[in-house]
């Protein structure tokens, strides 16, 4: 019988570029599968990761970046740099 590699959040934020915070916010909000151990310590086994990939999984848009979703904040900066550029050419 082989042994399989438990996987910590640490793992899975480097794996995911993100915290390990991150990580265990989304395994305890977002029911990531997880193995809790000792009431503290998060362990993802081989097969859970494969099933966060699954959830994860990022999906090519199909409208142009043009048409991507910003926030409305990000859609105000974006309208005022237009602005300020435009009345700065002379």
């Amino acid at each position: 019988m082989t042994q399989q590699k438990w996987l910590t959040t640490q793992d899975l934020a480097d794996r995911f570029n993100c915290s390990p915070d991150t990580v265990l916010k989304r395994a305890k909000k977002e029911n990531w599968p997880h193995q809790k151990i000792g009431g503290r310590m998060y362990r993802f086994t081989p097969e859970q990761v494969e099933a966060i990939e699954a959830m994860t999984e990022v999906k090519p848009s199909t409208e142009s970046s043009q048409n991507s979703p910003l926030s409305k904040a990000s859609q105000r900066r974006l309208a005022a740099k237009r602005l300020r550029n435009s009345q700065a050419a002379p």
